[in-house]
Parts: structure tokens; sequence; C-alpha cells
């Protein structure tokens, strides 16, 4: 931290007399001149690198300052006596002798001149084992200035005597010649005359008083004392309620002195003065509490910290960002539905509606004539009186050519990906999160326990049935599947949970039954394909294509999918690269499959075998090979 000094022609006073105590005081204020932020600052008075005092100021940024002027004592343990050399040697006014005791015992300390007579005695009498050390200002018995010269310090311990010798220069050089204050481009080693008054807080700049003294004077009053305070919060704001995702405006009182940086930790805001130097600050897209507040005076490293509080209910909306699909020609219905409503709620919709539908108590109906894409927009209220706009995308397409790709992603992004669907293998069950029924019968079967648990080749063949389901709703088909029976359907279940190392699965089951195509060319492959791949270990692992992971030359180097495997702790988006490019993923055993649009299903031919029929006719959960397990 920047360490302000200022160089004060002042006069502190050190005594002639071993012992005495003394007092500075002052008080200290801030940039704007008020004791805000002044209480508990901490005070210390050091000479020669050693503290010899320390005090806190009070409520009103006042401090007083005792310290003593005469014998220094550290207690500790030493195996022989030491005497040290005075330092600073010379001095002009002040020096420190320091001399070290392995036992108690009578000491005493005086100082000589030239001509061999007593000039002072520091120290008489008893003192205990430790460091001990005394200081000379430089006069006689009596309080008279000495002259310039040699002196010699006579130290007496249990019958031990040493002397050693010092100089002392003219005590006039070392004071200003006036009071005023000057600034040093630095300040070196400090000189022998002085002493330091460091002032030191964690929201201050620190700040060091450099005090040259006179000997003459008792006491000293540094008047008003001006220190920089970094900004900081003043009081903590109130707590803020909103809607998650809101955002929302709040006025903050930050105390600043100099130009400051406000921001937020993991949180967009915007802030600006208001004209009575007040901080309004908006949050943007509120979702967590609280919000940690950066502080931070424009070039310095110092930073404060404050906490904005938000009392975050869920977020009023649609229950949806996509209508269900229509189809020219077939009627159409859906339900404009909410979520995290409290109480009652309102509903208005404020864009135009396409001629051929109705907005009918909540429901969107009509029977399209021609596709579109068309944003819906909305203004929801409920009980919390907070006003939300949202919207719903409505499309519509001719009832051929299906991307029925575009019906699975939308199912994949209903599961959570929070670890609530965990990665499991139990062979009680077909590795799918629910129990699906077709025509009546249970084509797959949840895991008993009710842990929502699944594996890779169960969720994507259940991802699988729900896209071709809500489809043959959305169509108004009924829910046949290109004349399979249950049995069927238990059968392709069978297929699509591979049967051989390095085989197809979905591929395999799609084409046996007309419902789909295997995709031999990789520059075809769209996202929501079904992926059956290999790795090198001749483990297999079921999954649905996002994206390819390309390198520098747009190559592709390995996949970007959705599925659930324990290393993302169930359903999750995942990425593997193929062997060679830093993973280990086949790229020759790598399969991919996409389900035709219906009107392009083909007739089929059952199987006629032991294992087709007992497939067909079981409902027992068909567990995977396992092969497919180390995923």
């Amino acid at each position: 931290m920047k360490r302000v000094i200022l160089i004060l022609a002042l006069f502190v006073f050190f005594v002639n007399v071993f012992g005495q105590s003394h007092v500075i005081t002052g008080k200290l204020i801030n940039g704007r001149g008020t004791a805000e932020k002044m209480h508990r600052v901490r005070i210390e008075l050091f000479f020669d690198n050693g503290q010899i005092g320390r005090t806190y100021t009070d409520e009103q940024g006042a401090f007083q300052l005792d310290f003593v002027t005469g014998v220094e004592e550290r207690p500790a343990t030493v195996e022989n006596y030491q005497l040290r050399q005075n330092f600073p040697n010379p001095f002009s006014c002040i020096t420190k002798i320091q001399y070290a005791l392995p036992a108690g015992g009578v000491v005493t300390l005086e100082i000589f001149n030239v001509l061999g007579q007593k000039v002072r005695t520091l120290q008489t009498g008893a003192q205990r084992a430790g460091i001990h050390a005394v200081f000379w200002d430089g006069r006689d018995e009596i309080g008279n200035q000495c002259r310039a010269g040699t002196y010699f310090y006579r130290f007496r311990y249990n019958g031990i005597t040493e002397i050693r010798k010092m100089c002392l220069l003219n005590t006039a050089a070392a004071f200003p010649k006036n009071g005023q204050m000057y600034f040093p481009e630095r300040l070196g080693k400090i000189a022998d005359n002085q002493l330091e008054l460091k002032i030191s807080d964690r929201d201050l700049q620190d700040t060091t008083l450099v005090l040259n003294y006179d000997p003459t004077m008792a006491e000293l009053d540094l008047g008003n004392i001006r220190v920089h305070v970094f900004p900081f919060l003043r009081e903590r704001p109130d707590t803020l309620s909103l809607m998650s995702g809101e955002s929302i405006t709040d006025t903050l009182n930050i105390y600043f002195e100099k130009p400051f940086t406000l921001k937020a930790k993991d949180s967009e805001i915007h802030w600006e003065f208001t004209s009575d130097s007040l901080v309004e600050v908006t949050y943007f897209h509120v979702s967590k509490s609280p919000v940690w507040l950066q502080i931070q005076e424009i070039g310095v490293p110092n930073v404060t910290y404050g906490m904005a509080y938000f009392e975050i209910s869920p977020r009023l909306g649609l229950a949806m960002d996509k209508l269900r699909y229509g189809f020219v020609g077939v009627d159409y219905e859906d339900s404009l539905r909410i979520k995290n409503c409290i109480g009652d709620y309102q509903l208005q919709l404020i864009s135009s509606l396409p001629a051929d539908f109705n907005f009918t108590d909540g429901k969107i109906i009509g029977l399209p004539s021609d596709t579109l894409n068309q944003m819906l927009y909305v203004k929801l209220i409920d009980d919390r009186q907070i006003e939300v706009a949202d919207s719903a995308q409505l499309i519509v397409w001719y009832p051929e050519d299906i991307d029925v790709n575009a019906y699975v992603l939308d199912i994949l992004h209903e599961y959570p990906r929070d670890g609530t669907h965990p990665y499991k293998w139990v062979d009680t069950y077909d590795g799918v999160t629910r129990d699906l029924f077709y025509k009546s019968e249970r084509i797959a079967r949840a895991n008993p326990d009710g842990s929502k648990s699944c594996y890779c080749c169960g969720l994507t063949y259940e991802v699988f049935f729900r896209a071709v389901e809500q489809l043959n709703a959305d169509l108004r088909t009924g829910e046949d599947l290109n004349n399979l029976t249950p049995g069927d359907m238990r059968y392709l279940k069978y297929l699509w949970f591979v049967q051989s190392t390095w085989g197809d699965g979905p591929g395999v089951g799609m084409e046996f039954y007309g419902l789909g195509d295997k995709i031999t060319d990789w520059d075809e492959v769209r996202p929501g394909d079904f992926v059956q791949l290999w790795r090198t270990s001749g483990s297999g692992h079921s999954v649905i294509f996002i994206d390819w992971v390309r390198d520098i030359n747009g190559e592709p180097m390995g996949i970007y999918y959705w599925s659930t495997q324990g290393s993302t702790n169930g359903i999750n988006f995942n990425t593997e690269y193929f062997s060679g490019k830093g993973g280990s993923v086949n790229p020759n055993y790598t399969y991919f499959s996409r389900v035709r649009s219906p009107e392009k299903f083909t007739p089929f031919l059952r199987a006629i075998s032991p294992e087709f029929e007992r497939i067909f006719n079981s409902d027992k959960p068909i567990f995977p090979k396992s092969f497919m397990r180390n995923e």
C-alpha cells in the first residue's frame, strides 16, 4: 500500500530524568474534515525501528500516546551478558544503548567525557534477566546540552566492567530553521534525532509522520492530522424483493474522497451518481443473494467490500419457450401454461396472432393453412404485482418432410442436468427414467426405487419413444407407430441396446422396423441424430449428437453429445475425443442414425427366431450386454 510520509517540524520532549513518562496527543480527521472512520485507528511510535509506544483512537479520532524515554526492558533468556554499541553512532540528539543480562543483578550505566568526568547516570539499581535498552539525549544530570565530541559509557554488572566510546554531533544542525512542512521524494534512513509516528488501519492509507524533537518540551499536541480514507459503503443496503432474473435499482451511500470504481462479483450492474452524491446502482438479472460489491479507488490496489441482499422468489413466466408444433391442415390447440405463479394471475397476449389462430382462455386454437415461425409475446402478473414479459415460439410445418430431430432436441432439453436423474445400472429395469407405455402395454420399466436413474441406451431409447409419441400427438394420428405392436417395440428396444461388440444399436433397430436410416456421410450428421460409439477399450456408449469438436483445420476431432454417464453424475452434455486426437473413441466404429419423417416409414418383416419370440412376448427388463456398461 502506498505510504504517505509527512515530515513535520515538530518538537517532542525526551526527558533528562530516567524513566519519566511523556504524552503525545492529537486528533485524526478524514479527507472531508470529519471523524468518520477514525475510530480504533492504530497509532504507533517508533525509534530506531523499535516500537516505544502504541495506542488507538477513540470514537472522535482523538488519541493520547504515553511513552517512557528512559529504560526499555524485554525479558529473554541469554547465556552471557552482552553490551552493544550505541546506535545511532555518531548521533545528534538521541542514541540507544542496549545490553543483555543472563541473570538478575545490579547494573550501573554511566556517561563520561574525555576528561573522565561523569556527565550522566542512565541506570543504577537491580534489573531482571533479559534484554534492556537505555536512551541518552545528549544532556547532563541537570539538563544542560553537552558539547559535541567524544564520550564514553561505562557498564558495570555483577563485578564486570566494560567501557565503550560514542560521538555526539552538534545538535543545532538537527533542527529545521522554521516550522514549515516539507515533502522529500523519498524517506531514507530515519535520522537519529527523529521519531516515527505511524498511523495505520485497513480502510486508511498508511501515513507516517516523522517528528524532530526538542528536549525542552515535555508534552506535544499535534492537533488535527488529516489522513486519507479509502471509499467504503457507509451502511448496509435494505433487502430488496424481486423475482429471479429481474433487474432492480437501489441507492447506495458510499463515502469517497477520490474517484472510484464499483463492481459486483459474478453479477452485472450499472451505476451513476445522483445529484446529492449518492450512488444509484441497477442490478441486472438477479438470481442469487447476496451480491458482493467491490469498491476500489482508482489507481490503488486497496478494495473494500459490501453486500447487497435480495429476497428472491421464483420468476413468473410461461412454462415453455416453444409451443407444440403445428401442421398445415391439422387442427391445432395448445395452452400457454404458467410456472411459478403465486396466487391468481392475469395473462395478456400483446402480439398479434396469425389469421388462422385465436386466443381463448389461455389457449391458442386454429387450423393453419400455411407454414409459419412466429414469437408470441405476453404480459403476466400474479399476486406479487410485478409485471413480467415473456414469449413462446409458434412453429407450423407441412406434414411432410418433418424434422424429427427437432422433436428429439426439444425432448432432451426437458431433462434436468442437476444430478436428480443419476447414472445407474440395475438389472431390474430398462434404464429409462419413467415407465413407457405403448398401446396400453408397458414396453420399458423404470427403476422401481423411484430414483429416476438411467443408463445410456435406455435413456436414448426413451427420448426416441417420447419424440415420436409427441409427433403423433401433434399430427393427431393416434399412438400407432408404423403398425408396430407392443411386442415390436420391445424387440426394437432389444436391438437398440446393441447385441454385438463393435455393432450399432439404434441404426439397426430403426432400419429393421422401417423407422429410420443409418448415416454414413459424416458431413450429413445433424444435431439430434442418435449415435452408438465405441472406444478403443471395447466399451460402448449410446448418445445423442449435438455438435462436432473440430481441430484448427476444421476436421472432426471429437463429439459433443447428450446422454447419461457417471462422469457427469447422470444426464448431461459431454465431450469425447477420437483416438489419436486426445481421446479413445474409435472413429471406425462410431455409428450415426436418424428417425425418418412418418410419411417415409416403410413396411417391415418380423424376425422369426426363438430370441425374437422370447423378447416379443416378454415384459421382463432387457439388460444390456456387459460391453455397454463401461461408460
